[in-house]
């Protein structure tokens, strides 16, 4: 190499050591580590490596004869998990340095329990605790995943003692990475170290046959030679070799490193290849002299190396999913160190598609050359052509040629259309078999959807627990859109070869119909991936518009019975009236369109994805349409119009266009269509609305979710639900609801108001006490609805104060008041003033008096009846909930009252007392006054206060206390009878 590339080399060398990671140094952080997987060839390294380990079929082996039938076995009840997809998500560990599934168990059609599908977890949801090692962590909950060993499958990456949380794979590759994007931070460092114009002194570096002594002898000369160079210079010296004889101008260059940068650049692209090669390919560049790849010998030492490190990867798998068998050993009662997973080679897809390639050129190129000698003059027998083509002499038929006389233009085509009907006849006849299709699963999908429904509305406390627009059904219309999407690429593909039978990927389950799909066109597999991905994604929101639409079906008919007097609670005991009042029961109603259309949409998405891959065979389609009488404007000027394949009209119009659309389509080749009668830009104007081009692209799922999002604002708007419910949906389950979404003062007020049914305004109070109160107000509404009947506001008594004097002295301003009623009304304001040592105060309902003019001071108060909180004291939860277990301590408080809900409880406690008198039982004062020592030691000091408070106290911890105590327990017992008396007497 020549001194100036031997400098390159030199400096490349530092400024990659420059960007080196520590030895005790694993990680990388997320930034880095999404930068580094952008990189071109890292990305398709890591794709080469991924596919080729996906691409290995896998079996249960055995290597004891007697177990192969339970191998068998084995291998059958796992067959039905995504093996593929599974191992992608496997080697995410490689980069990621942990893949975490949770395993999900079904039962199959034995009623036997079987790993059904294992979920990858996203890693942010994931910590690692050095007490309890791995560990889930939701908003509400935390796993430990090694106490659950056989609900979670732990795969990390080069796990080892010192390295538990394990490493990622790019880690080697993290200088050379760093060295090229960060390289002027990196050069100016060099220029730190040798100036911004290097000097280089080139030695000659001893000869290979040289004795260690010379060797050292002349290292210690260059390394004198280079000091006293520094010495002159005051910045270091860079030293290369250089061999041969050379002048001293020669040992001793300047050169700027300005001059350098290209050079240096593409010398550190060079290394990153290398370094790909190396670390994530298993091998190093094979180059030979001439500069393109090395002999054969090299190459296959080159291949070697990297199925080494394929081997290497399915052993890691191998080893991580072995605890499969040993769950699946557990339940079904055998030995699981007997058996393993072996992984096969599979035939190369790309290869197979290569050899089709070449085979149909040479073919071409043969009949080329078959009519070069027709044309010179020369004609070969039947049977030679066959013999050079490589048929069968059987398969030549002779046909006749049309004479063309070049002086008149070509005659113009003219459709087959004996051909057209015929294939017309077989697409009706599958579409006919496809109809019954989708009549056969309708039926089950439409249960399950019944069945959710009537779940959540049996569940239902109030009508809030369906402002969440969800239903929880399984997602059989995903797994029948990917099948049906295959049935119709299949039959597409067969009707042009004339194939009568309906499409053999009519099976039971979506795996069974992409395993015998994919046995057919192998070299569909990675669009097959996509269209997995495209029909999940597709049924997300088409699950969100259709339960949205239920469930404003559902409000409808609840809207009738509110309207003529019925309550929520009535109108939910008959869900078998709901679902047949709301249309859902119907076998042509709304939920049979929502599924034909979708089903017929991912058939002609089969059928598209067919023309799509076979355009240059067959380039045309002509459109079909079903005239009976029933058909569409836009059906009958279709009908029969032929379109180019690729075209933007030709995606426009592909059907389906409409609910319940039964148009198709027909596949034409050149040969058959006159250019003239193609459909061109402007053409055709028909409007077909969200059905333009909505077949297979992300244009339409935009549009699912547009819909989606237009028909939430509606129904919102229509009903007056709360914009934060819509816009933070929560599934509910175990203690969730809405209310854990709210995160504002202002959506906080917006739920009491719109869900509770009461006015208002927690200004200045923390939103989390916010949140905990209007809890307990949903929760005793549900069980008290008519105690809760009588809390008109609820917020800080602040804002109730002056809300409540704004309104009293508007009122005084406007009507002239009679001294009674002065004296009433200055009798109120004087309440309003908050004691300093009031945290939270109940206004109670006032009854009407027989003075007109008092009882509107009357009406006005009663507005803001209800329990009020001190915004100066709940300004802040911790601190709030730090008092109140300070004050449970220390037995002022009840046992088990240290939290919101318990405050709640006490305010509740207040009004359910005033509505049933309990205080005021002669009985209940007289225990009160002659036991407050024992009150005080086994209930709380403060319910030694007053009777009401004693009555607040002990309902509090018997709502609160998981084991309330005697005196608690006797009082709430009591309530309780007496509650259900009022309602005997009063309801």
């Amino acid at each position: 190499m020549s001194i100036r590339e031997n400098v390159v080399s030199a400096l490349v060398k530092e400024i990659i050591s420059l960007g080196s990671i520590s030895s005790g140094e694993q990680n990388i952080d997320d930034k880095l580590l999404e930068q580094m997987l952008k990189d071109m060839d890292i990305a398709q390294a890591l794709q080469l490596m991924t596919q080729t380990v996906t691409s290995k079929e896998w079996k249960i082996e055995t290597d004891v004869p007697e177990y192969v039938e339970v191998a068998e076995n084995i291998q059958r009840r796992l067959n039905n998990l995504n093996i593929s997809k599974l191992l992608e998500n496997i080697l995410r560990a490689e980069i990621y340095k942990k893949s975490i599934f949770e395993i999900i168990y079904d039962k199959d059609n034995t009623g036997n329990t079987v790993i059904k599908d294992l979920i990858l977890l996203p890693n942010k949801y994931i910590k690692y605790d050095k007490d309890s090692g791995w560990v889930v962590k939701t908003r509400d909950s935390e796993i430990t995943i090694a106490g659950e060993p056989s609900r979670f499958l732990v795969c990390v990456n080069e796990e080892r003692l010192d390295n538990l949380q394990g490493s990622t794979d790019l880690l080697p590759l993290v200088p050379v990475f760093t060295a090229k994007e960060r390289l002027e931070s990196k050069l100016n460092a060099i220029i730190d170290k040798y100036g911004d114009i290097i000097t280089v002194f080139a030695y000659e570096p001893s000869a290979e046959t040289d004795p260690p002594e010379v060797v050292k002898a002349r290292q210690k000369d260059v390394e004198a030679q280079a000091k006293d160079l520094k010495a002159a210079k005051g910045k270091d010296v860079l030293a290369v070799p250089s061999a041969g004889e050379k002048s001293l101008d020669d040992f001793i260059k300047f050169i700027k490193l300005d001059d350098l940068k290209p050079e240096i650049y593409q010398e550190l692209l060079n290394e990153k290849a290398k370094s790909v090669q190396r670390y994530l390919l298993g091998s190093t560049l094979v180059v030979g002299v001439d500069g393109n790849s090395g002999n054969r010998a090299l190459g296959e030492v080159h291949k070697e190396q990297q199925n080494y490190k394929i081997e290497s990867k399915v052993k890691k798998i191998r080893d991580w999913i072995q605890k499969l068998i040993e769950i699946d050993a557990q339940l079904y009662g055998y030995d699981s160190g007997n058996f393993y997973f072996k992984f096969v080679e599979e035939i190369d897809e790309t290869e197979t598609l290569e050899l089709e390639d070449k085979r149909t050129k040479t073919i071409s190129e043969k009949v080329n050359y078959i009519v070069k000698i027709s044309e010179s003059g020369y004609a070969f027998t039947k049977t030679k052509i066959a013999e050079i083509l490589g048929v069968k002499e059987a398969d030549l038929i002779e046909v006749e040629k049309e004479s063309s006389n070049l002086e008149f233009s070509k005659p113009k085509k003219k459709l087959n259309i004996n051909k057209i009907n015929k294939k017309r006849e077989l697409i009706e006849k599958n579409q006919a078999r496809f109809d019954k299709f989708i009549d056969n699963n309708f039926k089950k999908w439409q249960k399950n959807v019944l069945k959710a429904i009537r779940e959540k509305i049996e569940k239902a406390n109030d009508i809030s627990d369906l402002y969440d627009l969800e239903f929880d059904y399984d997602n059989t219309l995903e797994d029948m859109l990917l099948m049906s999407m295959l049935q119709g690429f299949d039959n597409a593909v067969m009707i042009d070869n004339e194939i009568v039978e309906f499409s053999n990927t009519r099976t039971a389950t979506r795996n069974a119909a992409l395993d015998n799909f994919l046995k057919k066109y192998p070299a569909l597999y990675n669009d097959i991936e996509n269209e997995m991905e495209y029909a999940r994604q597709k049924y997300f929101w088409i699950k969100k518009v259709t339960d949205v639409n239920v469930t404003e079906k559902i409000f409808k008919q609840m809207s009738n019975t509110l309207e003529n007097g019925g309550t929520f609670k009535e109108w939910k005991k008959d869900v078998d009236n709901i679902l047949s009042q709301s249309g859902l029961t119907l076998n042509e109603g709304y939920l049979k369109t929502v599924f034909r259309t979708n089903m017929n949409h991912a058939y002609n998405a089969g059928i598209y994805m067919k023309m799509d891959k076979y355009k240059e065979r067959y380039p045309y389609y002509q459109y079909c349409g079903t005239l009976d009488g029933r058909e569409q404007e836009h059906t009958r000027e279709l009908n029969g119009k032929i379109f180019k394949i690729g075209t933007l009209e030709a995606d426009k119009y592909f059907p389906p266009n409409g609910f319940n659309c039964r148009c198709y389509t027909v596949s034409l080749t050149a040969d058959e269509v006159n250019p003239d009668e193609v459909v061109g830009n402007g053409d055709i104007n028909q409007d077909v609305g969200s059905f333009a081009g909505n077949i297979g692209n992300d244009e339409y799922i935009a549009t699912l979710e547009k819909n989606y999002k237009q028909k939430v604002d509606t129904f919102a708007d229509k009903y007056d639900i709360p914009d934060f419910v819509l816009t933070k949906p929560l599934k509910k389950d175990g203690n969730s609801s809405i209310i854990d979404t709210i995160k504002t003062v202002k959506e906080a007020n917006n739920y009491a108001e719109k869900v509770l049914g009461v006015k208002a305004d927690y200004t200045s109070i923390d939103v989390r006490c916010a949140n905990e109160w209007n809890r307990g107000l949903a929760a005793m509404k549900n069980k008290y609805p008519e105690v809760a009947e009588q809390i008109k506001f609820v917020g800080s008594m602040q804002k109730r104060n002056e809300l409540l004097k704004a309104e009293l002295k508007n009122y005084a301003k406007n009507n002239k008041l009679a001294k009674g009623t002065k004296e009433l009304l200055d009798y109120v304001l004087g309440k309003l003033n908050i004691k300093n040592n009031r945290t939270a105060e109940s206004f109670h309902v006032t009854r009407l008096g027989n003075n007109p003019d008092e009882n509107e001071i009357i009406k006005i108060v009663n507005k803001y009846a209800g329990i009020s909180l001190n915004s100066n004291y709940y300004n802040n939860y911790d601190n709030v909930i730090a008092e109140r277990k300070r004050q449970v301590t220390n037995g002022w408080k009840p046992v088990g009252c240290d939290t919101m809900k318990s405050i709640f409880d006490h305010e509740f406690g207040h009004q359910i007392d005033k509505l049933l008198g309990i205080s005021k039982s002669k009985d209940v004062k007289e225990y009160f006054e002659t036991n407050k020592t024992v009150i005080s030691k086994n209930l709380s000091k403060y319910a030694t206060v007053k009777v009401e408070e004693f009555i607040a106290e002990a309902w509090s911890e018997y709502k609160n206390n998981p084991k309330p105590r005697e005196i608690s327990r006797k009082v709430g017992k009591f309530i309780e009878r007496s509650w259900k008396e009022w309602q005997k007497k009063n309801l």
